[in-house]
């Protein structure tokens, strides 16, 4: 019976040693994932800023730019489409004029397309 409870024992204190070295483990890897994640951001003025506030922060200026690059590249497409259908009006125009002069002045005006 000793030597049962003698033998559980050393089976304890042995299974308490490997559970020791993972805790161990674990502090080690929690000591290093705070110093991880510590706020150590600070403002021009070395005052601590908040990580999400600061995120947030530069999440709206991003969001305004894009949204000033969009609205420029709506007001392009629509300053091009005009150009286009100007284009495409003075192609009709050209049409006009080259089906109607003498065939000997057709094409000093107009470059060949490719």
């Amino acid at each position: 019976m000793v030597a049962i409870i003698t033998t559980i024992g050393a089976v304890l204190v042995a299974l308490l040693g490997v559970q020791n070295v993972r805790i161990g483990r674990i502090r080690k890897d929690a000591a290093e994932t705070r110093e991880q994640v510590a706020n150590n951001h600070k403002d021009e003025h070395g005052n601590p800023i908040n990580l999400r506030d600061e995120q947030d922060e530069r999440h709206a200026e991003n969001a305004q730019k894009l949204d000033l690059i969009i609205s420029t590249q709506e007001k392009h497409g629509r300053a091009i489409a005009k150009l286009q259908a100007s284009d495409a009006e003075h192609d009709d125009r050209l049409d006009v004029i080259e089906n109607t002069w003498p065939r000997a002045r057709v094409g000093r005006h107009r470059k060949e397309e490719p």
